[in-house]
């Protein structure tokens, strides 16, 4: 229909802005006899009324005639109607009277649609619609936090479509700034800090808090971050749940953190959301808590950790973490001095709570000793610490990937690679492993491999096509540049000659213990050995070409390097072991199947599954079965392990044989255009 039909029909046919005037002028009589007689009968709420009802059809009129010609920039008639008859500002008081019950909450639906639903770029800009919306925030302000569920939802539906609309205009987003003396509140975000703080947070949709993330306006973004102090709410909500050990909600505003960062587009709000995480949850938090003198407390602490790094993906918000775990300042430019005090047990203040937040701590705790704090755990005669900063350490790898493992592994070489070259394949790898003991289904088909779920490879494999984009990001040649000072290991030049040579670290520590671990593995328990061996197996994906992290790969996989405390040494050794054991054991592979059976190891599955975590929920599952209850049962769960360790090892050999002809073959191509 155009434009022109539209408002000039017949004569015995209204036009939208007469039939706009009709339901407008029931709607004032109604209401007005209404607050006269003072009549709001509860038992009859406002959807019952065909005169409110109604209202919901000059919304339909304004999307009819919104869509005729969304080209046209100027109002429309019905629209301006509605602005020079103030229906916007009596809808709005009316809709605070709340008579008949319930007309607020359809007033706020039908901002909402209109919205949503109407594209007039001129809309929220006229004065009689956006000081009508402002006026609807301020009550709501007051009010939400009493508000029913439905009416909560509503609400937040409502900013959110809002946001849509002016988050791209900082003229728009200016209409919704109030001035208090020297402070700006920016309404919107002013109710949504409500909802933040609701203990039913976890209900509400987060779509209008991440919109706060893409603002690009400096200007505002000051408001958010300073006087909001958005950043400082959302890092100590997090540490409080971490403080009280409060499970579900640590998993919700860690991924909420993920999300809002992730989205964040502003370089500011992400530097100080990095900030804050360093400054108000690793080092008050984590800090008194991973060096406790109670051991109950460290583990719990590590356990928590643990969850909270599973929902971060971030590599930003990761480093902090290592960091913290080296002693460093927050931008990993020095190592920090003793003593540096944490706020802890000693500092508290009064909580009612029904535990103590802060019980266990340690009253004086010392970030720049953390690095011995976490070497310290790892080696700890608790099993449980070990296994929980094992798991620390493994996601911490696994996803942070390069800046991580150069940070808190790969720096602690030094010096050129060997220069002959690395052969190491699939097939030299297993012929070091007797065959034995060797999986029975071992399967050095790659097309099999890119199914199952032994093939992880860290960030390198994204889909199940191996594409040279893939390849070249993989190769080590980073766009990361180390900054000044992040040399990762002990800064000799810099450091204070007071200090103690025990005290300097270095990051092969952690090599050197994943590595002790791995040499004992028959004597750990499941747990352990699944962990070390996600460890190894995520930095034996690491290129072999030359780049940052060829010496890495040449520590854990040169088959003939000289050095006896490496990787392939103990990996022989304990073959031989295994090998020892299944000689004198003719029960041997019965207990193998067996044990397979009962742990749910996955054979082949989808590669969005690690075989880490199917492991886990495999054992679970079956950790009450009577036919693991064998004098020897730790020893041939860890045969289980090694053995599927054993499969996850060939098919990353077989994918970096790929990436090594992908590489040749890019090699040839460009030596024969020159």
């Amino acid at each position: 229909m155009s434009l022109k039909r539209y408002f000039h029909r017949s004569t015995t046919t209204m036009s939208p802005v007469q039939k706009i005037n009709q339901i407008w002028n029931n709607f004032i009589n109604f209401h007005s006899s209404l607050c006269e007689f003072e009549r709001n009968d509860s038992m009859k709420p406002a959807t019952a009324y065909s005169e409110i009802k109604a209202l919901n059809q000059i919304v339909d009129i304004l999307i009819e005639e919104d869509s005729i010609d969304v080209q046209i920039r100027t109002l429309r008639p019905c629209l301006e109607f509605l602005i020079t008859s103030r229906v916007f500002e009596i809808l709005t008081a009316a809709a605070q009277i709340d008579m008949p019950g319930g007309l607020f909450l359809i007033v706020i639906k039908m901002f909402t649609k209109i919205l949503k639903k109407i594209k007039n770029q001129d809309l929220v800009s006229q004065m009689s619609f956006h000081s009508s919306l402002s006026s609807l925030l301020h009550i709501l302000f007051s009010i939400v936090s009493s508000s029913s569920d439905e009416m909560k939802i509503a609400v937040i539906k409502m900013i959110k479509r809002l946001l849509e609309r002016i988050k791209d205009s900082s003229a728009h987003m200016d209409l919704f700034i109030s001035n208090y003396e020297k402070r700006a509140e920016f309404l919107p975000l002013s109710i949504l800090m409500l909802y933040f703080n609701d203990e039913n947070f976890y209900k509400y949709d987060k779509t209008p808090f991440i919109m706060m993330g893409k603002v690009t306006d400096e200007n505002f973004l000051r408001i958010i971050i300073k006087d909001h102090e958005f950043t400082l709410n959302l890092v100590t909500k997090l540490s409080f749940y971490f403080q009280i050990r409060e499970v579900h909600a640590i998993k919700i505003y860690a991924a909420f953190l993920e999300e809002f960062y992730s989205n964040c587009i502003s370089k500011t709000f992400k530097e100080e959301i990095v900030d804050a995480f360093y400054e108000i949850f690793c080092a008050p938090i984590l800090t008194p808590r991973l060096q406790s003198n109670d051991y109950s407390t460290r583990i719990n602490a590590s356990i928590l950790l643990t969850i909270l790094i599973q929902e971060i993906t971030s590599v930003d918000i990761l480093i902090p973490i290592v960091y913290f775990f080296q002693g460093k300042a927050k931008d990993g430019s020095k190592r920090l001095k003793p003593l540096v005090n944490t706020p802890t047990s000693s500092q508290k203040k009064t909580f009612e709570f029904n535990i103590d937040p802060n019980k266990g701590c340690k009253p004086i705790s010392d970030i720049s000793k953390m690095w011995d704090t976490l070497i310290d755990n790892l080696n700890s005669k608790f099993e449980q610490l070990s296994i929980y900063t094992l798991r620390i350490l493994y996601f911490l790898l696994n996803q942070g990937g390069k800046k991580v493992v150069k940070l808190l592994i790969n720096d602690y070489f030094s010096g050129c690679p060997p220069t002959g070259d690395v052969c190491m394949t699939a097939d030299i790898f297993i012929s070091l492993i007797p065959p034995k003991i060797l999986p029975k289904d071992l399967n050095r088909n790659l097309n099999e491999y890119l199914q199952s779920a032994y093939l992880r490879c860290s960030s390198a494999i994204k889909s199940l096509i191996i594409q040279l984009e893939e390849f070249s990001e993989y190769t080590g040649a980073s766009s990361y540049k180390s900054q000044p000072g992040e040399t990762g290991g002990t800064d000799l030049l810099n450091q204070n000659p007071f200090i103690n040579s025990k005290e300097k670290f270095f990051e092969g520590e952690i090599l050197h213990v994943v590595l002790m671990k791995f040499k004992n593995f028959l004597q750990n328990s499941i747990d352990e050995n699944l962990y070390i061996t996600g460890i190894i197996s995520t930095l034996s994906t690491f290129p072999k070409e030359k780049g940052s992290f060829s010496v890495l790969h040449n520590f854990l996989l040169e088959p003939q390097t000289s050095s006896k405390d490496n990787f392939l040494t103990y990996l022989k050794q304990l073959a031989i072991e295994i090998d020892s054991l299944a000689i004198k054991d003719d029960n041997f592979n019965e207990k193998i199947m067996n044990t397979i059976q009962e742990m749910g190891v996955p054979i082949k599955i989808s590669a969005s599954d690690t075989f880490y975590e199917m492991m886990f929920a495999g054992r679970s599952k079956n950790k009450k079965s009577k036919s693991l209850q064998v004098e020897d049962k730790r020893h041939i769960e860890a045969i289980v392990v090694f053995q599927e360790f054993i499969k996850e090892m060939c098919s990353i050999l077989i994918y970096k044989e790929v990436l090594d002809d992908m590489a040749n073959m890019a090699r040839t191509d460009e030596e024969e255009n020159c």
